[in-house]
């Protein structure tokens, strides 16, 4: 199980001990971090196998772009790992996670350039 921060830490345990082997779980709250008290329950989100192990393949090959990379460039690098992989289907993966990727945008006009940065440790 994945978790940002967690308000009952037995239901997470819980939570761990139900997984199958198959399906990752991330866990997001709406915590006051000032005060420590929960205003609403996590939301649970399945993840499958496969996006997990992409966001480990993209989360390490951005961790050594820190100033972000393309999707083309990310996707080169991606496809030698998984080739059924295509650059549509990477970028819905980058956009589904924004606690982890963040998309950047730079330049003017005709050198407008997209970037996407991993921000999983800020």
């Amino acid at each position: 199980m994945i978790s940002d921060q967690s308000c009952d830490s037995s239901s997470s345990n819980n939570n761990n001990n139900n997984q199958n082997a198959k399906n990752a779980t991330l866990s997001t709250d709406s915590s006051d971090s000032s005060n420590g008290s929960c205003e609403s329950e996590p939301t649970m989100l399945k993840i499958s196998e496969g996006e997990v192990r992409l966001i480990g393949i993209i989360s390490t090959f951005l961790h050594v772009h820190p100033f972000g990379a393309s999707v083309d460039y990310i996707w080169s690098y991606v496809q030698k790992v998984v080739p059924t992989m295509r650059p549509r289907e990477l970028e819905v993966i980058l956009a589904k996670f924004p606690s982890l990727f963040k998309q950047q945008w730079s330049g003017v006009g005709a050198t407008l350039e997209r970037k996407w940065v991993f921000v999983g440790f800020s």
